[in-house]
């Protein structure tokens, strides 16, 4: 079973589950943040700022989110 773990930019932690790639093929990363009190999922990557999360309309970045994380 997956938990969520917490995690600022794009630190991405070890264990964290992919959920596919960019069209360059870089990896990304199961993610999730607060938007006005809603847990929101979305995507984080090594190459972003911090997470993307869809709201009003639009990508948000948000530095503080949490990842996906498949303890082993």
């Amino acid at each position: 079973m997956a938990s969520w773990v917490k995690t600022t930019g794009s630190n991405i932690p070890e264990g964290a589950l992919r959920a596919g790639y960019e069209e360059d093929g870089k990896q990304l990363f199961i993610a999730r943040a607060s938007m006005k009190g809603v847990l929101t999922p979305g995507k984080c990557g090594y190459h972003l700022e911090g997470a993307r999360i869809p709201y009003d309309c639009k990508e948000q970045v948000v530095t503080n989110n949490e990842l996906s994380f498949s303890p082993s």
